[in-house]
């Protein structure tokens, strides 16, 4: 029902093609900002749209979160064929009452651009300065993110670039807290389950599907991207509260335990199957 997927348009949400894909989404140029490829998504997305392929021709829907589920309701789609199985990540880890050994930065890892929030990340930075922030990952912003860090003198902000998964572990499990700013819908950042499989807190923008996955003050804390100076006070109050952060990083693990491990996981996805063959 969202051409780019996103839900996310001219840096803030849009539903206007929640109930069905709509021609203006060709006018906004939603699919990599081209007239042509949004024209052609958007002609596919309207014949299925018609002749009812996603209500008629599917047993069962998955998806990682309630929050994507409803908004999938409201596209039309049967509640009762959509069910819910979160991300999945492998972990190293097998003490849930160990005592992690921290240094002294916060992180982030994903993907720069927009909508990920890495530019508001760096603004709030400007008036954090005694606290590390590294940086990993790449893409379009990513020369932008370069001139907003010399333009106002960060010096405690490091953009690492690409990390494969062994130094993208260590740097995870090093960290005080993972920050996810994401300023658009996210579904269900794989990052966060890497995350509490690393025993690592997560700070995260207060949206979307954020809210089912993080417990506030338990496995981590939420910050609102349009109050003013609320992400670095979220961020001030916890850096150095080691007792906190070693509860919350105890929480953290344990959640990926119960929820996001793939023996949990493969119980999860078999139970669907299982329905959905019985009630065809």
């Amino acid at each position: 029902f969202c051409i780019n997927g996103l839900l996310y348009r001219e840096g803030r949400h849009c539903e206007e093609c929640l109930n069905k894909p709509k021609v203006r989404s060709i006018f906004y140029r939603c699919y990599k900002d081209s007239y042509f490829l949004s024209l052609l998504i958007n002609r596919v997305l309207n014949r299925h749209y018609r002749i009812r392929t996603w209500q008629n021709k599917v047993d069962a829907f998955i998806t990682a979160t309630n929050f994507t589920k409803e908004k999938f309701v409201q596209f039309g789609i049967d509640a009762d064929k959509i069910k819910i199985k979160p991300n999945f990540v492998f972990s190293t880890l097998r003490n849930d009452n160990y005592r992690r050994e921290f240094k002294d930065y916060a992180l982030y890892i994903g993907r720069l651009s927009a909508e990920k929030g890495v530019n508001l990340l760096i603004e709030s930075w400007k008036n954090i300065k005694n606290i590390p922030l590294y940086i990993v990952g790449t893409g379009p912003e990513e020369e932008y993110c370069k001139q907003l860090i010399q333009h106002n003198n960060l010096n405690n902000v490091k953009l690492l670039g690409y990390a494969d998964e062994k130094k993208k572990n260590v740097l995870m499990r090093e960290a005080r807290f993972l920050i996810v700013p994401s300023v658009c819908y996210e579904n269900f950042p794989k990052i966060i389950a890497e995350a509490y499989a690393n025993a690592v807190p997560v700070v995260a923008n207060k949206l979307g599907s954020m809210r089912e996955i993080i417990t506030e003050g338990e496995t981590g804390m939420f910050f609102e991207a349009r109050k003013q100076n609320d992400l670095k006070e979220k961020v001030e109050s916890i850096y150095c509260n080691e007792t906190l952060l070693q509860e919350m990083s105890r929480n953290a693990y344990r959640e990926y335990q119960l929820k996001y491990s793939p023996e949990q996981n493969y119980q999860i996805v078999k139970d669907i199957y299982k329905k959905t063959i019985e009630r065809k």
